[in-house]
C-alpha cells in the first residue's frame, strides 16, 4: 500500500510545474514522499495491532481482579488513572505546538538533504568551514542570560566582556590577540 501511495505522488509531482520545486527546498519534497506516507503506514498497518497488544493485558488483570476482590481492583487503578491525568495534563499544549514542530521538522529535514547533496560540492570546490556556516543557525534557539549581567565579577576574569563574542577585558578580539603574540 505505501509502494502504491509513494507512485501516485510521484505520479503527481512528475505533472507539477518546475517553478513549484524552485519555490521549496528538497526537504520538503522528501518529507511528503517518505516521512508523510511512512507514518502513514504507521497508523493504518500498525497502531490497531499495538493497542490491542498494550491494552490487552491491562484489560485481562483487571478483568480478574474484580472477580478476585473488587477492591484491589479499583486500589490497582489508582495508577492507571493518576498516570492518565498527569499525561493529559502534560499534553495540554501539545495540540498548539504541534504545527510549529512540524515546520521545524520540515526545515531541518530540507537542510540536512540540501547539505548532504552538496557535500562532494564542497570537497571539490569549498572553503573548510564556509558549507556549513549556512547550516547554523542566524540567531540562538535558546539564548543563555548575558554572562556579564548575571555575574560581572566573573565575566570580567574569564575575559568575558559585552563587547561581544571573543573579547577580552581589553576589547580586543581574540584574532588580534593571536597575531600580537605570533609577532
Amino acid at each position: 500500500m505505501s509502494f502504491r501511495i509513494r507512485r501516485e505522488l510521484l505520479g503527481k509531482l512528475r505533472r507539477l510545474p518546475l517553478g513549484w520545486f524552485t519555490d521549496r527546498n528538497s526537504g520538503v519534497v522528501k518529507k511528503t514522499v517518505e516521512d508523510d506516507v511512512a507514518a502513514l503506514h504507521q497508523l493504518i498497518a500498525h497502531s490497531v495491532v499495538e493497542v490491542t497488544a498494550a491494552a490487552g493485558p491491562v484489560v485481562v488483570a483487571v478483568g480478574y481482579l474484580l472477580a478476585v476482590d473488587w477492591r484491589m481492583a479499583l486500589i490497582s487503578l489508582v495508577p492507571l488513572v493518576a498516570g492518565l491525568v498527569v499525561h493529559q495534563r502534560a499534553m495540554a499544549g501539545a495540540g498548539t505546538k504541534y504545527p510549529e514542530f512540524m515546520a521545524w521538522l520540515t526545515r531541518l529535514s530540507g537542510a540536512a538533504v540540501e547539505f548532504v547533496n552538496g557535500i562532494g560540492v564542497v570537497k571539490a570546490f569549498g572553503t573548510p568551514g564556509v558549507a556549513s556556516r549556512r547550516s547554523q543557525p542566524r540567531r540562538p534557539i535558546l539564548r543563555p542570560p548575558p554572562a556579564a549581567a548575571a555575574a560581572p565579577g566573573v565575566a570580567r576574569r574569564r575575559g568575558i566582556s559585552g563587547s561581544g563574542p571573543h573579547r577580552g577585558d581589553d576589547g580586543a578580539s581574540s584574532a588580534s590577540a593571536v597575531r600580537a603574540c605570533a609577532s
